[in-house]
């Protein structure tokens, strides 16, 4: 008894999703936004600042959507930033230790430092 292995697929009329269920294939357009989500981005941006002891928002860098920003405490830094959204800069950042976010934009979090002069680092995939 032989198999044939090169047959050619017309169409796929349902495909079995992760608990086994039957479901409808994945059309050209969700296709095309998984590529876009799992591809490499178009683009990298980095920055520091070095945030006020009274706390203020990072500077606005649009992230692509389904990644993270990464926020990193310069490991020269003397205390500890604090980070959150706006208005709620809570989570401490000790020195050389970082945090990634999933936000649309950076400016949606908060920062503030315990030290005057700390610096923080921040780099993600450019929408």
């Amino acid at each position: 008894m032989t198999l044939d292995t090169n047959t050619d697929v017309e169409e796929v009329r349902k495909v079995q999703d992760e608990q086994g269920n039957k479901q409808a294939p994945a059309n050209q357009s969700e296709q095309a936004t998984t590529n876009a989500r799992l591809g490499n981005a178009d683009g990298v941006f980095a920055d520091k600042i070095q945030p006020s002891t009274g706390g203020e928002l990072l500077p606005s860098h649009a992230v692509k959507q389904g990644r993270e920003v990464l926020l990193l405490a310069d490991p020269a830094n003397s205390g500890p930033i604090y980070v959150g959204p706006d208005g709620a800069a809570s989570v401490p950042l000790s020195k050389g230790n970082g945090m990634t976010f999933a936000v649309s934009n950076t400016d949606a979090l908060a920062v503030k430092a315990d030290s005057s002069g700390d610096t923080l680092h921040i780099i993600g995939e450019s929408a």
